[in-house]
């Protein structure tokens, strides 16, 4: 019986370790942006910005595809999770065909 206790007491315990984490990156990101950048790095110049958004908007028109550059602070050792994450909370692509680098 106690082992048991202690191997429910462990499957729970990493259940939150795996959970939780998540939540919390989600909650910190940020808000979508009106744009197709999202440079918190500061690590595209305003002529790059400014070509980005004319490049996408002719592909987005022609072909309905979208391509949004990203930089970030922080991405807790989880990038691919971060990626993830924002592409909901942004409702970016179509949930058929996306990439992500």
């Amino acid at each position: 019986m106690r082992k048991r206790k202690n191997i429910i007491v462990t499957i729970l315990f990493a259940f939150i370790l795996l959970f939780l984490p998540n939540k919390s990156l989600a909650e910190n990101l940020p808000e979508s942006p009106n744009t197709y950048y999202y440079d918190e790095l500061n690590l595209i110049d305003q002529e790059t910005k400014d070509h980005l958004t004319k490049v996408n908007k002719e592909l987005e028109q022609k072909t309905g595809s979208q391509v949004i550059y990203v930089s970030l602070k922080d991405v807790e050792n989880q990038p691919m999770q971060v990626g993830t994450d924002l592409l909901n909370k942004w409702k970016i692509g179509d949930k058929e065909k996306i990439m992500v680098f």
